[in-house]
């Protein structure tokens, strides 16, 4: 036992005195950014240089600092079969300074590494239409355009984006947008920007700065109104309207081959699978459902806690449902008008 003690005391007074001599021997930052831009979404990359026992490994930041924007850092393995630990940030308006890092992995001594200073430089000349959004990439996955009223109309794009600030985006032309239902997957961002446009508006172009290829980059939507309830029904997926077609017409033909195979065959069989495409092509043709809202009913731009109210309906009606998320109901009222309903506002009776 006396053995067992004196072999950790050795080693621990081993690894102490290698911390003093050469406090990045086993660590070491294999990526810093040489400048950023404010409110840019930037990583931090720590290189593990030799092989130990990592298990229980923590990171603290000691000092006064930028913080990272998780707890915990994106790991991944690297050619010697170690491991990289990523840490985001976002800059602010100011030259930034990181915390000292305190890395320790129990029952192993205390790693540490000093503090980053990163300058800052402001983006020089950006366009008119820049939307404040700074990535390493970003596309749009889908848009919808749909009524807001009479005269404007409701832009919702759904973007992804790597380290990039989604929360920050904006039209400086618009009175009423909003960005909504921001995840985070450490450096994949997604989100729902929603912006209200004049009616005659054919086509919506922004810009972003592309910190990769370290230039401003436009993106541009069609923002022609081709059907209201098409769009009203797709549920921020253009495609879904093709879809619900390209299934009906499937279950069209579905149906006459089973029924052909029946009477060729007399297998009941054929028979049971023509009765269900046909019914399932009869829930297809269904007509619109419809319910009841009370009036003063808030009409929400957005399904979600932050969302706009576009306007607030002046009458009970009877409205067209377009579809349904957790406890908000898409619909369209009477004047052609598309939005969201709390269930707390649809008629009971």
């Amino acid at each position: 036992a006396l053995s067992s003690s004196m072999r950790s005391i050795t080693l621990l007074l081993i690894f102490a005195l290698m911390q003093v001599l050469g406090g990045d021997e086993y660590f070491t930052y294999s990526y810093v950014p040489k400048v950023v831009h404010p409110n840019q979404i930037f990583s931090v990359t720590i290189d593990q240089k030799k092989y130990f026992e990592t298990k229980g490994m923590t990171f603290k930041f000691e000092e006064a600092g930028v913080k990272p924007l998780f707890k915990y850092p994106l790991k991944s393995t690297n050619s010697r079969h170690l491991f990289y630990y990523t840490f985001f940030f976002k800059a602010g308006r100011s030259d930034i300074k990181t915390a000292k890092i305190e890395i320790t992995s129990y029952p192993d001594p205390s790693f540490y590494l000093p503090p980053l200073n990163i300058p800052l430089k402001p983006l020089s000349r950006p366009p008119k239409n820049f939307c404040k959004v700074l990535a390493s990439g970003l596309k749009i996955d889908a848009h919808q355009i749909s009524i807001f009223d009479t005269t404007q109309r409701l832009l919702t794009l759904n973007i992804e984006a790597t380290e990039a600030n989604l929360e920050d985006m904006v039209d400086k032309n618009a009175t009423q947008q909003g960005v909504e239902n921001i995840q985070t997957d450490y450096a994949k961002k997604y989100a729902e920007f929603f912006v209200v446009l004049p009616k005659d508006q054919k086509r919506w172009c922004a810009s972003y700065y592309n910190t990769i290829k370290q230039k401003f980059e436009e993106f541009c939507v069609d923002t022609t109104l081709l059907d209201s309830t098409v769009v009203g029904q797709s549920d921020l997926n253009p495609n879904e309207d093709a879809f619900l077609k390209l299934k009906r017409y499937l279950m069209i033909v579905l149906s006459a081959i089973f029924i052909l195979l029946f009477v060729w065959k007399r297998d009941l069989l054929f028979l049971l699978l023509a009765v269900a495409s046909v019914a399932v092509l009869i829930l297809f043709y269904l007509p619109e459902q419809k319910i009841c809202i009370k009036q003063g009913a808030a009409l929400f731009i957005l399904p979600t806690k932050s969302s706009e109210i576009g306007l607030r309906v002046d009458k009970k009606q009877s409205v067209t449902l377009l579809g349904k998320r957790d406890n908000y109901n898409k619909v369209e009222l009477q004047n052609g008008t598309i939005g969201w309903i709390k269930d707390v506002d649809v008629c009971k009776d």
